[in-house]
Formats: structure tokens, sequence, C-alpha cells
């Protein structure tokens, strides 16, 4: 790992703390993409590129008043990603461009929430817990 690597994580690190200390939590709804502080992640787990840490995630199911489980999406618009079962195209929405990426589902504390993006219709999301599910 190198320094620069070491200096992303100390940003993280300092970021998750006051994230943590935040006394409101957001409330979710299931169909909803947020940004998310999603951080800086180990190896191949999806992370955060920009300097806030955030990237938007879809909320799949909400658990409580305190945590949901949401899948990241990324921006990038690769074709290799339009026939990947890892992936669920989003860009036929009109707020939201990009891919959620199903491989990379994860639970999540409302903390971590920071503004709503846009919400996705029942039929689109079903069919994303439906591919979600075909990966068990």
């Amino acid at each position: 790992m190198n320094c620069i690597e070491n200096k992303e994580y100390d940003r993280w690190n300092k970021a998750k703390k006051k994230i943590n200390s935040i006394n409101k939590d957001a409330i979710c709804k299931k169909g909803q993409i947020w940004w998310c502080s999603v951080g800086k992640n180990v190896g191949v787990e999806q992370s955060c590129n920009n300097k806030n840490f955030v990237r938007p995630v879809l909320i799949i199911k909400v658990f409580s008043s305190k945590m949901f489980l949401a899948v990241p999406i990324t921006s990038k618009n690769k074709k290799k990603y339009s026939n990947n079962r890892f992936y669920y195209d989003l860009n036929r929405f009109e707020k939201i461009k990009g891919f959620a990426i199903l491989s990379q589902i994860k639970l999540f504390d409302n903390k971590r929430l920071v503004r709503k993006i846009t919400k996705i219709d029942k039929f689109n999301l079903n069919l994303i817990i439906i591919s979600i599910k075909k990966l068990f």
C-alpha cells in the first residue's frame, strides 16, 4: 500500500467518526436512490473516488429506522455491464445514469445517508430484487 492510499484511509477514518457522531437519522424507503457515505473500502469492494467518500446507492430493503440494505451505483457506462448478471442497467431512468452493482449489496446505517436523489418504479425494483436473488 502506498503513502497516498494510507492518507485516503486516514481521511476516511476521520470522516467516519464525524458521520458516526451525527444524532439525526435520515428516513429512507425501498426503491429510493440516495447519495451515501460509502467510504474507502478494501481491495475490490466498491469504494468512492471523490473527496467526500459518497456515491449513489439504491435502497433494496429497509430493516429499521436505523439500517437498510442497498447496492452501490456506478456511473461507468461500459458496454461490458449491459449483459452482465452482476449489474442492472439504470440508464433508462431520467435522474440516474449508470449501473446498480448487484454483487456489492451491503448493509448500511442510516447515518451514512446524505441526500435523496430519486426513486425508481416498483416494476424495475422487483426486477432488481429478482436479479439479486439469482446471484445466490
